[in-house]
Order: structure tokens, then C-alpha cells, then sequence
């Protein structure tokens, strides 16, 4: 039961043992999915925040043709800022699956 805690001791990086923080050791290409990731991540909540402001523009433009254009290019750039990332993500798995990387977390 003790060993476990070996075991974790000797994963962590040295490099963080100094800075008193318990952060895993890991390869440049999980550091990498784990900048992607949080990269898309902001991605799609930055679409989704634009959706929910161009629909807040369009209930309040009142029929006015100018804010009602404002509102629809918002709507238009937010569906396509989620497209954009919804295809990285499949790109991202196409070229895991070239390199033959299988994340941890499948």
C-alpha cells in the first residue's frame, strides 16, 4: 500500500520538487494536447459567448437595419469561429493518429 506512494514520488520532475509544486513529468508531446487543448477550449467559449452577445444584439436592435447587420455578422463570425474549431479538433486527431500518439485520457 506504501509503494504507491513511492512510485509517485519518483514520477515528479525534479525541476518542480524545487518549486514545491507535485507537477508530473511529462513529454513535450503531452505538454503540447494539453496547450491544444486548452487553446480550443477558449476557442469554443469565446463562439459561444459571441452567439449569446449577437442574440442579446439582435433582441436589442429594435428593427433598426444597422444594429440588425451588426448582430447577423456577430451571429455569422461566432458560428464560424465554432466550425474553425471544431475542425481543429478533427485535424488534431488526424495527425495523432499519423503520428501514432494515443492520448491518456481515451
Amino acid at each position: 500500500m506504501f509503494d504507491i506512494l513511492n512510485q509517485v514520488e519518483t514520477n515528479i520532475s525534479p525541476m518542480f520538487k524545487i518549486f514545491g509544486t507535485n507537477v508530473p513529468n511529462r513529454t513535450y508531446i503531452e505538454w503540447g494536447n494539453v496547450l491544444i487543448n486548452i487553446m480550443i477550449g477558449l476557442s469554443f467559449s469565446f463562439s459561444i459567448v459571441g452567439l449569446a452577445m449577437s442574440m442579446v444584439l439582435y433582441v436589442l436592435s429594435g428593427g433598426n437595419p444597422d444594429k440588425t447587420k451588426t448582430a447577423w455578422s456577430a451571429f455569422i463570425y461566432s458560428v464560424i469561429a465554432g466550425c474553425l474549431t471544431v475542425g481543429l479538433v478533427a485535424i488534431r486527431w488526424m495527425i495523432y493518429r499519423v503520428i501514432g500518439y494515443v492520448p491518456d485520457e481515451l
